[in-house]
């Protein structure tokens, strides 16, 4: 059925795909393992990037937190009543 090898490199498929690679990603990672050597430098520098990534999404995250503690405050000083348009607290 499977070798001992496909069992092995299915694995490390499954826990590169866990920590975010792509198939592609894992792809290449194979072929340079397949040429005979090491992939960790490129996996180092894979890891940097996603690193970096995830900084900007945090502080893109943490803006747009920013951004609707401003609007809930806005919101809170709005009292119901007669308005116009839809909602004035996201037409302002």
């Amino acid at each position: 059925m499977y070798d001992e090898a496909d069992v092995a490199r299915l694995r490390f498929v499954l826990q590169a795909k866990a920590v975010g690679l792509r198939l592609g990603e894992i792809g290449e990672v194979l072929r340079i393992q397949e040429d005979g050597q090491l992939p960790c430098d490129h996996v180092r520098r894979w890891i940097d990037r996603k690193l970096a990534e995830v900084d900007q999404q945090l502080a893109a995250l943490r803006s747009f937190r920013t951004d609707l503690l401003e609007l809930r405050k806005h919101a809170s000083r709005r009292r119901s009543g007669r308005v116009r348009g839809v909602c004035p607290i996201l037409e302002t």
